[in-house]
């Protein structure tokens, strides 16, 4: 295991700057996930990682040794990309044993690691197969026993379930997960699924524009985001955002005007407001003082089996609100909307 830092990481295409400036921490046997956008510069990030890219600025260090300019055949890191790139040409078992051979290992140990990889990862029965004869998720798991064959300090993973069904992404990612947690291994993880980022990660970095925009655990970029971008890529659907006005102590949104107790120790006219759509009550039974109450028609109702999200108009804005399926409202009724203060996000517009 390793632990991987990258201090001050900038890299340019021509005038184009993939990445800007990044600084991020992996601790040993942590499962990190970098999460963002297409183009948002979490590849190029993990491309400098494992040296197929080398920064135009800034320093990579596994543990405390400088591995900026160190070519990636002597990082002793593992890669999974997501075209898999397995040998058609190839047996299963000669996929998974070629990083051994260019390696030299002895003949006995190549064959011991290949048939451990494979016990791993559940196909010690395609070894004597080919790519075209296994299915997507079959070729998935042949190129991550390639990967931890090689026993590398450091796995990582470019987008691996992306050419997946949902169904088989869904089995491929709790399977992924444990693999990772019994090998203990150091894992740095690209997608621009945020699902994906929320079940497998200790740890998200959040990338946008080629910048860091917060670092966290899966609870706390979720629920405390650092800024409207976090807040509108994680959760399904996205928060709610809208602008908001101050006055003294009250707060203007939608036409409503609602006192708020310390809202004018932000210093600042306006702000957007942010909430989730599980946040927000429908009709609740009881509503506690600490909390605003508005008046709602329902727009639109998106029936999602166990749950529904409900388009609800409040004044000029319209909410989205998630909610269990027996809670159901129906289009075109009336609601009263009910949201705790501690619920509310605020941010800087």
């Amino acid at each position: 295991m390793v632990s991987v830092r990258l201090e001050n990481v900038t890299k340019r295409f021509g005038s184009v700057v993939a990445v800007r400036s990044i600084n991020m921490y992996v601790g040993e046997g942590e499962f990190t996930v970098i999460l963002g956008p297409s183009g948002c510069g979490k590849t190029t990030t993990l491309r400098i990682i494992a040296g197929l890219e080398y920064p135009d600025e800034g320093r990579v260090y596994f543990d405390d040794v400088d591995v900026t300019w160190v070519p990636a055949n002597k990082r002793g890191v593992g890669m999974v990309f997501q075209s898999y790139a397995v040998w058609p040409h190839m047996t299963v078992y000669d996929n998974i044993a070629l990083p051994l051979k260019l390696k030299k290992l002895p003949k006995d140990e190549i064959d011991r690691r290949v048939k451990e990889a494979a016990e791993l990862l559940r196909i010690s029965h395609l070894l004597n197969r080919y790519p075209s004869q296994l299915s997507g998720g079959e070729r998935q798991r042949v190129a991550v026993a390639r990967a931890i064959a090689f026993k590398p300090k450091l796995l990582l993973m470019d987008e691996p379930l992306s050419n997946l069904d949902a169904l088989l992404r869904v089995h491929a990612r709790a399977e992924l997960k444990k693999l990772q947690k019994s090998l203990k291994i150091t894992t740095i993880y690209v997608t621009h699924d945020q699902v994906e980022a929320m079940v497998l990660a200790d740890k998200i970095v959040v990338m946008n524009e080629g910048e860091i925009q917060q670092i966290g655990t899966p609870e706390e970029v979720y629920t405390k985001p650092s800024n409207t971008f976090v807040a509108s890529f994680i959760g399904t659907p996205p928060m709610n955002l809208v602008e908001a006005a101050i006055e003294g102590e009250s707060i203007i949104v939608g036409g409503y005007r609602v006192e708020m107790p310390g809202v004018k120790e932000m210093n600042v006219d306006r702000v957007i407001v942010g909430v989730r759509p599980e946040d927000i009550k429908l009709n609740p039974q009881n509503t506690p003082p600490n909390g605003l109450i508005l008046d709602g028609i329902v727009e639109l109702v998106e029936d999602l089996g166990s749950e529904y999200i409900a388009h609800v108009k409040v004044g000029s804005i319209t909410l989205k609100v998630k909610k269990a399926r027996e809670e159901r409202v129906e289009e075109g009724s009336r609601v009263k909307v009910f949201i705790e203060w501690s619920k509310l996000h605020f941010f800087d517009i």
